[in-house]
């Protein structure tokens, strides 16, 4: 099972535009801040994140088996945490399952539905989505394109929500069918951009964006993107795979060079 550590939290920073002594310097001004609020008896609040609070724990009398002899266990503080709403769904939509795959899976039901019952498409932004997944899946990039677009165009132009973000995404994957790789490049980019948007979706967009550098062979573009990804979740789809062959690759046009 994999783990998140200091260090890869620090690299999260440092993917925001951070150098990593001042990465390092932002996340123990965080702990420290945590600590210096509990160690005055203060509940430190996270909003979405969290709360951190202590209580004391009184003295209490212990037997101490198999001599059967009676200690004193002195007084403690106890620190407890409450997650908060966003914490607790992020943890139930683990990057371990890709979540635009789970996200298309849940809707694959009512996009069959709708291509089977045209009379019944109405010009709203999630019918027009599901029929997009549904025209891919048929293997029709165009159509399907085409939807995914009509969708994007229901939602309010300045919204950089979950709705606009899904729409980047598969804006972008049907780019690729098709070959369009700079404007597959536009979409997944401003699905990054869009601001506060959960790491479970940013890890798919720079893992898109990772796999069209490798295909057009710029391997230091396609490395950043796919160690950003690698960091979060070593076992995300074939990352490691992917980033493995990246550095053959590297170091084979170092000695061609």
């Amino acid at each position: 099972m994999s783990r998140t550590t200091k260090r890869d939290l620090v690299g999260l920073l440092v993917g925001e535009g951070l150098s990593r002594q001042q990465a390092t310097r932002v996340l123990n001004s965080v702990l420290s801040g945590i600590g210096e609020g509990l160690a005055k008896g203060e509940p430190v609040i996270l909003r979405g994140f969290g709360s951190f609070s202590t209580r004391t724990r009184p003295f209490h009398w212990r037997q101490i088996p198999p001599s059967g002899e009676i200690v004193k266990v002195p007084e403690q503080r106890i620190v407890r945490f409450r997650p908060g709403t966003e914490l607790t769904r992020a943890a139930d939509l683990s990057p371990d399952d890709p979540y635009f795959d789970a996200l298309i899976a849940k809707r694959r039901k009512n996009s069959r539905q709708l291509l089977s019952q045209p009379e019944n498409n109405p010009l709203v932004h999630d019918a027009q989505f599901d029929l997009g997944i549904a025209y891919r899946e048929m293997g029709l990039p165009r159509e399907a394109l085409e939807k995914f677009t009509t969708a994007l165009s229901l939602i309010d132009e300045r919204e950089r929500g979950a709705r606009y973000v899904r729409c980047c995404y598969m804006i972008g994957l049907c780019n690729m069918d098709l070959g369009d790789f700079d404007v597959a490049y536009g979409w997944f980019q401003s699905g990054v951009a869009a601001p506060r948007r959960p790491l479970r979706e940013r890890i798919e967009l720079h893992y898109q964006l990772g796999l069209l550098y490798e295909m057009e062979g710029r391997v230091n573009e396609a490395l950043d993107e796919l160690r950003q990804v690698q960091v979060v979740n070593p076992k995300f789809r074939e990352v490691a795979g992917h980033i493995r062959s990246l550095k053959a690759l590297r170091v084979a046009q170092s000695v061609h060079q």
